[in-house]
This record gives C-alpha cells, structure tokens and sequence, in this order.
C-alpha cells in the first residue's frame, strides 16, 4: 500500500490512502469530491430562497425590535439574512479524513458519517452554511435561539451548539436537516443535507475572517498548547489570544451599553 501522504498543514503526516481507503467506494470515483461541492453550490440557493429563510428574513425585523424592548441596542445591522454559500471539494474531502483520523472507533466515524445508505456523503454539518454577525454579544444567542425555534418548525431534531475554544472561537452554531437532490453520474437521489447557521458578533467574526486558516490547522492537528501559549511570536499565539480578548472587549460592551442606559 502506498505511504503517500496528505501534504496541506491540516493534514500534514496522516497517511492520505489508508485514510481513503476505509471510504464508500462511490467516494474514490474520479471527479466524487468536485461533483459534490457543486451539489453544495447548487443547494445553498436553494434553501437561501426556501420556506425557512424566507421566514428568517421576514422575520428579522420582528425580531430587531424585540431585541431592542427586552434588551436595548441593535441587534444587527443586515437588512436582511445573508444567503448560504456551499463547501469547497478540498476542505469536504479533508474535513471528512480529518473527522476519521481523529476518531479512536473508524469504524464507528464511518457509520456516523455516511448515514444515508443511498448516497455516500459525508454527514458534515457545515456542508451549506451562512454566518449571522451581531453589534452585541448578548444578541449572539437572542438570534441563534429564534433561529433554532424557526428550524424546528421544519426539523424537530434542529439544535444549538455553544462554541467557546481554548483557540479563541467564540459563536454559537444552529443546525437542522432540509431536503435536497444530489446529482452524481446521470443519477439523481433525495437526500437531508444538514445545515450550518453560525452566529457570531461582528468582532468576533472579524478575527474569524483573518485567522481562518490558522485556527482550521489547529483543529485538526494534535498540537500542544505549549507549541504556542509560550511563543508571543507564534501566529497562532496572536490570533488564539486575540479571539479572547474580543470575547471580553464585546462582553464590556455590553456592560457599557447597559450603564449608558441606566
């Protein structure tokens, strides 16, 4: 078997075959990965101008004002819900080998992963996502709480994940199953994809955007803290601590926010 392996720095030494080798076949057809990230392209669309989003963005205002009688200040400043975007061939293909070098059980990852006996796709949450920004951080689990009660009028089984990292992400993620059709070799079959609303203040998404790769490479690697909570030269040592610092920097806020109106 060959030894070739996965050169990206979030995957850097894992042994790329062995890895694919324990994939659904359907998975190492040429040309699998590609075709699916233009599922995902196709689907986020969709769903962006289906019944739940639609409703999100008529909502919005509502839900504006609420955030303002119960706690002061503006809750965002959209207009109206950004569009969901889908997940490119690369980042599925290495999000799914990353899931499965991590987990101890593969065989167990592979079940939980490919669900759905009729098609091989990967049971990634973030397949089709969109990210909400809020001006404050108590707004972060007002919308991410009326986002999910919206999701279970259309998936009973949505849910809220609360994220707080050692690395400094701070967001809470809403996700819930919506009915697509995935096209792949002249066939096309139902399937649920599961989508990702992440919900985040705007600072916080801010340090997100510019140190993206740098906390994707963290994720999957079995690092250290110690590789760079002592290295102020680090990158990982700036974008880790700052994530914090804006975590606290929006909770001040809020406090500021509340003693101006009092």
């Amino acid at each position: 078997m060959s030894t070739e392996t996965i050169t990206t720095p979030a995957l850097q030494g894992a042994p790329a075959d062995a890895l694919r080798a324990r994939l659904p076949p359907t998975c190492l057809v040429p040309g699998y990965w590609e075709t699916l990230a233009s599922n995902t392209n196709d689907w986020a669309p969709i769903i962006s101008v289906g019944p739940l989003w639609r409703e999100a963005t008529k909502r919005l205002d509502q839900w504006k004002r609420e955030y303002r009688r119960q706690i002061g200040g503006v809750l965002c400043r959209n207009q109206q819900l950004p569009n969901f975007v889908g997940k490119s061939a690369t980042r599925i293909e290495q999000k799914t080998l990353d899931k499965l070098r991590k987990n101890g059980d593969v065989d167990k990852e592979l079940s939980r992963l490919f669900d759905y006996p009729a098609v091989a796709i990967p049971r990634l949450e973030d397949l089709v996502r969109v990210r909400l920004e809020t001006q404050f951080l108590d707004g972060v689990p007002f919308l991410a709480n009326r986002i999910l009660e919206l999701a279970k009028s259309h998936d009973p089984n949505a849910s809220i994940e609360r994220k707080g990292k050692l690395e400094g992400y701070f967001a809470q993620h809403v996700t819930f199953r919506l009915p697509v059709h995935f096209r792949f070799n002249g066939e096309i079959t139902s399937y649920d994809v599961t989508c990702e609303v992440q919900v985040a203040t705007a600072l916080a998404s801010l340090v997100w955007e510019n140190s993206h790769g740098l906390y994707e490479a963290s994720r999957v690697r079995d690092e250290s803290t110690d590789e760079w909570q002592w290295s102020p030269k680090d990158p990982r040592f700036l974008s880790h601590q700052l994530g914090h610092m804006i975590h606290l920097a929006d909770g001040l806020f809020c406090q500021l926010r509340d003693t101006t109106r009092r």
